[in-house]
């Protein structure tokens, strides 16, 4: 099961979110995990990662197909990014060791992931210059201006294509006084909770404010929300269950 945009965000361009399923994780990892920081077995994690190779090359054939196209691209191999919510994009060419939330690429038959459990997942995707990017941004990286350092790689803000992917949506992710007070430009993103003190918070709001503020407006929003859909990881649900670690999702794009 995969979670793609409605559109695709250009015709040579592959995207889409993994779900929880199709993987040989157990436990709260249940079954798809990719993330190797969450206290999975090594092991199953090296193999969902191939598993996930298979179903993007199994992507690139189904797009193949729709577009009368044949051959099969040799894939360069996922970088996998060491995440803190930085706000650090590297490029898939140069990437050093360190941290970083964001990668992006003007190559062809080069894989991009970022990977998430409630946080926002980005693509972007360039008409002109044809460069790629996966961004991984929760409120910390919102808060840290994240996007216009991102946007900031690519030279035509008016030709990208974007896609936030699966993420916890306002419904469900509540905030205190201290955290809301960062986010205090965006008040049509902020909902008071009747609990003194809380707040809900959408989080692809703030994001389409800031694309829009730097020039972005070809923007998809996923309606999935990781939190209410059990098909999902979700870091806070587990939490909320009393539970410390779960599974991590991929979101990967390639330009082919």
């Amino acid at each position: 099961m995969l979670f793609l945009p409605r559109i695709a965000l250009a015709k040579d361009v592959v995207c889409f979110t993994t779900s929880v399923h199709g993987g040989v994780s157990k436990g709260n990892y249940k079954s798809f995990n990719l993330g190797a920081h969450v206290g999975d077995n090594q092991k199953r994690v090296a193999i969902n990662r191939q598993l996930l190779t298979a179903i993007l090359t199994q992507q690139i054939a189904n797009r193949n197909d729709a577009n009368n196209l044949t051959g099969s691209p040799e894939l360069k191999p996922i970088n996998w990014l060491n995440q803190t919510h930085s706000t650090n994009i590297c490029d898939y060419d140069s990437i050093l060791d360190g941290t970083y939330d964001g990668i992006e690429t003007v190559s062809k038959n080069t894989p991009l992931a970022v990977m998430s459990a409630d946080c926002l997942p980005i693509v972007i995707a360039c008409g002109e210059s044809g460069k790629i990017a996966a961004v991984h941004a929760g409120w910390r990286g919102l808060v840290g201006n994240f996007l216009a350092k991102v946007i900031a790689c690519f030279e035509y803000p008016e030709a990208l294509n974007v896609w936030l992917g699966p993420h916890i949506s306002a419904a469900n992710f509540e905030v205190s006084d201290a955290i809301v007070e960062c986010f205090k430009p965006y008040s049509n993103a902020i909902m008071p909770q009747k609990q003194k003190g809380k707040y809900l918070v959408d989080l692809s709001e703030i994001a389409l404010n800031q694309l829009a503020s730097l020039g972005v407006m070809n923007v998809q929003v996923s309606p999935i929300c990781t939190y209410a859909n059990e098909d999902c990881f979700s870091h806070r649900r587990i939490t909320h269950l009393g539970q410390l670690q779960t599974g991590r999702m991929a979101t990967v794009v390639v330009r082919v």
